[in-house]
């Protein structure tokens, strides 16, 4: 998404979702429908934002309007979200559809970005998910689940490194991800998780 496109994104994203019915979406996006005043409070990564229905905007509950990219994510699920019970199998980025066209820009900006980051020190990945909600899983040095939204659980996990390897790791989608969001917006997702990973890990640092 190129960012002179971000607008015009928003407001095609605006016109779909104007086209639908609100308790229809929230009911399959599992997000609260308020008819008075006429808005959805979705979760994402911690927080909570309020999607003024038809036209919007899409801001915090503070009153701050959201950033670009989060404004296109929540909207992008709003608008795709199918209501399929997840499956509870983890599979990787290539595994969704067409996820071999976008695994390069993906793992650059977002698996490793986090493992230059956290590839030494894993346990402050943990700390600064915890600080989003994650909760453990159970694989890898550090492995953890987060939701960024209801019906989005992410999964991630590091392999730290040592005197003879290079950290590792991976990011993980509910095998139904497709159901929820198109693929390229995986990739912008993973990035803007693992940036706000990265700034709250340097405040457990700090």
């Amino acid at each position: 998404m190129a960012e002179m496109n971000y607008g015009h994104t928003i407001a095609l994203a605006f016109r779909e979702l104007a086209q639908k019915k609100p308790k229809d979406v929230a009911e399959r996006a599992g997000v609260v429908w308020e008819a008075v005043p006429g808005r959805f409070l979705v979760p994402f990564l911690g927080g909570t934002y309020s999607v003024d229905w038809p036209v919007g905007p899409v801001r915090s509950l503070t009153g701050t309007k959201a950033p670009l990219m989060t404004q296109i994510l929540i909207l992008h699920y709003l608008i795709n979200s199918k209501g399929t019970a997840l499956s509870g199998r983890w599979i990787s980025f290539k595994e969704l559809p067409g996820g071999m066209i976008y695994i390069n820009p993906f793992t650059a900006r977002s698996l490793n970005l986090l493992l230059r980051h956290f590839g030494t020190m894993a346990n402050r990945l943990g700390e600064a998910a915890a600080k989003v909600g994650a909760r453990p899983l159970g694989r890898g040095d550090v492995g953890v689940v987060l939701d960024a939204f209801p019906r989005v659980p992410v999964a991630l996990i590091i392999w730290e490194a040592d005197d003879e390897l290079a950290a590792s790791g991976n990011i993980l989608f509910d095998s139904v991800a497709a159901d929820y969001l198109p693929t390229e917006d995986y990739a912008v997702l993973a990035q803007v998780l693992a940036l706000q990973l990265i700034r709250l890990g340097n405040q457990v640092a700090g």
